[in-house]
């Protein structure tokens, strides 16, 4: 259509076609104008989907590595607390323990108070992971919200496409 308009809008200027009025020689530098500005449109609208389609690919990048991150803080605590309850377990269990021969006791005691330090140990240890995993949680929700909005907008500019 363009090249129509171009090649008639040529042909008029140099003389080689039939003789237009200036009535059609503004309708046809006006259809050319609004030819190029809908290209003009177009092209600007093409860019941006480019644009937010790489946002949106860095963003789901970033959900699938905080995701990761927070799987393995979890994965942690998991660790940290079972080991927890071992521990406890086997303190428990020296404690009820009766029967310890003399020679054994000075062994057994200082067996438990090095049971009971790793327990002290592994308290901060706990809390520190369940920290980061709090931090963790609320950076996947912002990501997924950013995700989210961009997403958005290139739905926005897929239906302006679309719009005649």
């Amino acid at each position: 259509l363009i090249c129509v308009g171009v090649a008639a809008l040529a042909a008029v200027l140099s003389g080689q076609g039939t003789t237009a009025s200036d009535g059609d020689m503004r309708a046809l530098v006006a259809e050319i104008s609004g030819l190029r500005t809908d290209l003009n449109r177009v092209a600007g609208t093409g860019i941006r989907v480019q644009l937010l389609a790489g946002r949106l690919q860095l963003q789901e990048e970033r959900i699938l590595t905080v995701s990761r991150q927070l799987n393995d803080a979890q994965n942690q605590i998991a660790g940290e607390v079972q080991g927890r309850a071992r521990i406890e377990a086997d303190i428990a269990r020296s404690e009820e323990a009766q029967n310890i021969p003399v020679d054994k006791r000075e062994e057994h005691e200082s067996h438990v108070k090095h049971m009971r330090r790793e327990l002290a140990l592994r308290g901060p240890r706990e809390q520190q992971l369940r920290l980061q995993e709090s931090s963790l949680s609320a950076l996947l929700a912002e990501e997924q919200t950013r995700w989210t909005d961009f997403s958005s907008r290139l739905d926005e500019l897929e239906r302006a496409l679309v719009r005649p």
